[in-house]
């Protein structure tokens, strides 16, 4: 079997011969008799005279007979025609041939036992001064074909008949032909196919364009569908059929079949919603319906279903014009009353039903596939393909010059919008011209600041690649909370728009299938934001996966849809999902925004690069920076643990929060012996673990009225920036479907050596994590640890404040907002206060050495803490004059303690608190102030790297020294020891009589004292100072001890 139309290129007014030859049955057994050619000849081009057809068979074949016939056309009757027998067959016409004209010759021959496989038969047809020749092989075998197509071929065709590969172009026609398998022939000696024709498909080639617009439509309009196959208008014609039957009669030696029949093919008002273009025809009065869709994204697949069981069908050819009006078409056009009448006008004005490809990528491929027959439905036959030499050429002269808008809902800087993406590409739909290149790659660059809004992320899901199925047909699966966008597409080839959706794609980072977060690199590269575009018209679906790349330093967003499907459009409109969550907001800063886009045509050219603009507003009335703040405690009862909260937030065309420098104040404490603190490197890394835990944070993210809250967790750390601990505040970046790990946000805890308050200073908060500004509106933080914040036991009215540094977008104009709030523990006056204090002298003293002392306060828990302490030493103990004026200068202690003189340490210090894990301890200066007249006793505590300076003013009078401390911290101390050591410089000396001998034993030492607590209470009580070393008396006792007296 063979196909071929005329070999050599013919005037438009030449006849065109289209010769099929076909082996009946399809594999000739050896040395078999009675075996058939079937030579079938249409003319497809102008009528021709002196028509001849020659058959050449291959060695080892002998002719027994042969026999032809004009199987007739529309306009002539059906004629045998004369052939004779000599070393070839030759058939020859005795009248002209017609405009679709079907001549068949029958060459009965018997094959040699010996003949090589395969064997090639030869035709020749001549005629009008135009010849066209094939070659069919035949298989010699005794293997018997069943069900099956032969040959199959797909060309498209100028109107001389050479084939026409222009891209952008308009063939004259597009012509698909297959030829069955043959049976042997039955008792009537038949010809008949091996089975019959159910089904198939074919594929048509890539960007190969058919636009059922271009001509009117024949409508049904509720009649039967012969008879309204029969009444379309001329008009609705766009091409031809060629069938040829066999049955009974085909031995041509009866007046009969084989049956040939050239018959129109008209445009249908498709008969289902789910097809995009319908195409019918009649043979033998029964009806053929073809059906088109979109196969995948750019495939075109006409669709034969339940093909007439009583029509055998032997060889056939289906030819769908390129512009159907053309006068050119005229000869082959069918009136409305049903036999051709040539000249017929379609009165229709040219244009264009076939558009070849835009890309010249290649040669060409149509397949046939999915085919199977009535005897054995769903036994698909193997694909055929039929491939073009070459592919289309001329693609540099095809137009592309596409335009862009964009516009947002809104131009108010800083703020979430609805955004508008309109992307329009002029169609050419000249007849007689060159169609435009189709858009093979998109890529638009949004302005500069317009960015991702994390408060998108709200309710947010992705749509995974299973449930998008791009390379399926069916319907995506994609959830609805993972749309964020429409698409309306306005083809020329369609009569309504197209409409889709867009939807967030699973990120390729950071899920079950991959578990490693998403980091900057996926951010660029658009591994982390995908978008799934799905649009959706009759018998079409297209699926197009799309990424979004970011810029990690600017939040830029560059969107790109490569590899797009040829397929015209004049205008796709993309509307992104508007309102408090929409997905993008407006730059923070005000000016122009452009919009740039690289788009790419299939054709080759260079890309065009078309701009859109727009102002974002709004700036001049920028509200000031004004960050709202609140913090307290839950509980405010005095001296208990609680839990403390703060809250920072901003508003929409503020400067964003940068950072923060928090103060409690004093006596508002942490409990650090209840947490072990988070070393290096965890704490840095945000991986520390429960046991350092002390709080959360709950951060609310994203322009609009409805930003995205998420949560994490808060930590207590080693030394952190110099400052004794820290904090590492870890909160997992997850938002919808996007996890880009966790968020470390470092701070310093220093702690005021004067009144213990705390101040935690922040590093600069993060103002964008993977290239997403967060624009961040509130910050919660809650130290919600149990039994870890303690409040004071002042109940004075107080304010926790913080210092709020703000900066604009582009990290300038640094502003620092100082803000407050109230706080003030309650219920101070129901605190017992009830301190012990004891005091101890040396007995020995001299000259040279002074007096030892050792003064001691303990307090037990649930008191008032003590907030001054007054005391006044007996006239025994007097300040040492040479001591005193050893005193280290304030200037000195204060840059640097261990700079002071020798002679100015006087003694030592130890106290123990439930703060921390370990006490404090230090040395006790003397320290000159100025033009005071009496150093002050500064005692300074040290440990787990905090320094308290305890700050006791002295007085002198009368020889009576007394030490006023005014301002102790508001802090729970279990026991306190302070030691004067006697010796050279120690701080005390005694002032004794000659009798006592430089000794205390014996001598009344009464220190008056004044305890006030925190919560106001007063005790004055006078503190015994006992004496150590004195010889015991005969009563047992030490000499000189005193038993200091109960005072109330």
């Amino acid at each position: 079997m063979a196909i071929a139309t005329t070999g050599v290129a013919a005037a438009a007014e030449s006849p065109r011969w289209h010769v099929v030859s076909q082996s009946v049955p399809t594999n000739f057994p050896p040395g078999a008799t009675g075996l058939r050619y079937l030579l079938t000849v249409e003319n497809v081009g102008a009528e021709a005279e002196g028509v001849t057809i020659e058959d050449v068979l291959p060695p080892g074949f002998s002719v027994t007979a042969a026999s032809a016939k004009d199987l007739g056309s529309p306009v002539s009757g059906s004629e045998k025609l004369g052939c004779s027998v000599k070393v070839t067959v030759v058939c020859a016409a005795n009248e002209p041939i017609p405009t679709g004209d079907f001549l068949a010759v029958v060459v009965t021959l018997d094959v040699s036992a010996g003949v090589a496989s395969p064997a090639t038969n030869v035709v020749n047809v001549f005629g009008g001064g135009v010849s066209a020749s094939i070659s069919e092989p035949t298989d010699v075998t005794s293997t018997v074909a069943g069900f099956g197509i032969k040959d199959f071929s797909a060309r498209l065709e100028a109107e001389d008949g050479s084939e026409e590969l222009v891209a952008g172009s308009h063939p004259f026609a597009f012509t698909t032909s297959l030829v069955m398998n043959t049976a042997l022939p039955n008792a009537e000696r038949d010809i008949i196919s091996a089975g019959s024709l159910k089904d198939l498909e074919v594929d048509l080639p890539v960007g190969l364009i058919g636009n059922t617009q271009a001509v009117p439509k024949c409508d049904p309009n509720g009649s039967g569908l012969q008879g309204y196959l029969r009444s379309c208008p001329v008009a609705s014609q766009v091409g031809v059929a060629n069938v040829v039957v066999g049955g009974a009669g085909a031995p041509l030696d009866t007046f009969g079949g084989p049956f040939s029949a050239e018959v129109p093919v008209y445009n249908l008002t498709p008969s289902d919603p789910s097809i995009t273009a319908e195409f019918g025809f009649i043979v033998q009065s029964y009806p053929i319906l073809l059906t088109a869709t979109l196969k995948g994204n750019e495939t075109v697949a006409v669709h034969l279903l339940n093909s007439s069981e009583t029509v055998p069908i032997l060889n056939s050819s289906v030819t769908i014009w390129g512009v159907p009006s053309a006068s050119a078409h005229d000869a082959q056009r069918f009136s409305t009353t049903g036999p051709r009448e040539p000249g017929v006008s379609s009165n229709e004005a040219p244009s264009p039903f076939l558009t070849e490809p835009t890309a010249c990528l290649g040669p060409l491929t149509s397949t046939l596939q999915n085919a199977d027959s009535w005897q054995h439905p769903g036994a698909f036959l193997p694909p055929l393909q039929s491939r073009t030499a070459t592919g289309v050429f001329g693609c540099d002269a095809l137009s592309f010059a596409p335009t862009l808008s964009v516009r947002p809902s809104t131009t108010q800087a800083d703020s979430p919008a609805a955004y508008s993406v309109a992307l329009s590409v002029p169609q050419s739909q000249q007849a007689d011209g060159l169609a435009t290149s189709a858009l093979r790659d998109a890529t638009v660059t949004l302005p500069l600041g317009t960015a991702l809004s994390p408060s998108a992320a709200g309710g947010l899901e992705a749509c995974s690649d299973g449930e998008f199925a791009e390379g399926s047909e069916s319907f995506s699966s994609c959830p609805p909370a993972s749309q964020v966008g429409t698409v309306t597409v306005t083809t020329p080839v369609l009569a309504e728009p197209l409409q889709g959706q867009l939807f967030v794609a699973e990120p390729l980072c950071g899920n079950a299938a991959h578990p490693a977060p998403c980091g900057p690199q996926q951010a660029r590269d658009g591994s982390l934001f995908r978008v799934f575009m799905q649009i959706e018209g009759p018998g079409i679906r297209v699926k197009l996966p799309g990424t979004v790349s970011v810029d990690t330093a600017t939040g830029q967003l560059v969107t790109s849809f490569k590899e797009d499907p040829q397929l015209p459009f004049s205008k796709l409109e993309l509307n992104l999902k508007g309102g408090p969550r929409a997905p993008i907001a407006n730059s923070q800063a005000c000016g122009e925004a452009q919009t740039t886009s690289e788009l790419v045509p299939w054709s080759g050219a260079e890309a065009a690069t078309p701009s859109s603009f727009f102002d974002v507003t709004g700036c001049g009335s920028r509200t000031p920076f004004a960050p709202g703040f609140t913090a307290g405690t839950v509980n405010a009862e005095a001296g208990r643990t609680t839990t403390f909260t703060t809250s920072l937030t901003r508003q929409d065309g503020e400067r964003n929060l940068s950072s923060l420098r928090l103060v409690t104040p004093p006596g508002l404490l942490g409990m650090l012996s209840k947490v072990q603190p988070c070393a290096e490197p965890e704490a840095s890394t945000g991986t520390c673990g429960p046991q350092s835990e002390i709080g959360h944070a709950f951060v609310a993210a994203g322009a609009g009225s409805q930003p995205f809250w998420t949560s994490g967790r808060i930590f207590l750390t080693t030394s952190y920036h110099g400052s004794p601990f820290g904090l590492s505040i870890v909160v997992p970046a997850v938002a919808g479907p996007f996890n880009l790990g966790n968020v470390v946000v470092r701070a310093a805890i220093s702690v005021d050596p004067r009144t213990a308050a705390i101040t935690v200073t922040s590093d600069p908060f993060p103002q964008m994590i993977d290239g997403v500004p967060l624009r961040v509106k509130d910050v919660e933080v809650s130290i919600d640890k149990a039994g870890f914040m303690l409040n004071p036991t002042n109940c004075a009215e107080q304010h926790i404040t913080a210092g709020v540094l703000g900066t604009a977008v582009d990290g300038s104009g640094a502003t620092t907002a100082s803000v407050a709030s109230r706080f003030a523990a309650s219920g101070c006056s129901r605190l017992p206060f009830a301190p012990k204090l004891t005091a101890m002298a040396s007995a020995k003293t001299s000259k040279l050495n002074g007096v030892a002392l050792r003064v001691g306060a303990t307090s037990g828990p649930g008191q008032a803490n003590i907030g001054k302490v007054k005391v006044e030493l007996p006239k025994q103990l007097p300040s040492r004059l040479t001591t005193l004026q050893k005193a280290c200068r304030d200037k000195v202690f204060n840059i640097n303690p261990a700079q002071c003189p020798a002679g100015s340490t006087v003694g030592t210090a130890r106290a123990v608190t439930p703060i921390l894990s370990h006490p404090l301890a230090g040395p006790a200066y003397l320290v000159s102030h100025g033009g005071a007249k009496f150093p002050d006793l500064v005692v300074l505590l040290q440990g787990e790297g905090i320094t308290i300076e305890l700050d006791g003013a002295t007085t002198i009078k009368n020889g009576i020294t007394t030490s006023t401390f005014t301002a102790l911290p508001d802090a729970p101390v279990t026991s306190f020891s302070l030691a004067l050591p006697a010796g050279p410089l120690s701080l005390l000396t005694a002032f004794l009589p000659l009798k006592a001998k430089h000794s205390l034993c014996g001598q009344k030492l009464a220190m008056p004292t004044i305890l006030t607590g925190q919560n106001g209470a007063i005790i004055k009580k006078t503190t015994m100072i006992a004496i150590s070393g004195c010889a015991p008396s005969k009563h047992g006792s030490k000499k000189g001890a005193r038993k200091p007296k109960r005072h109330k």
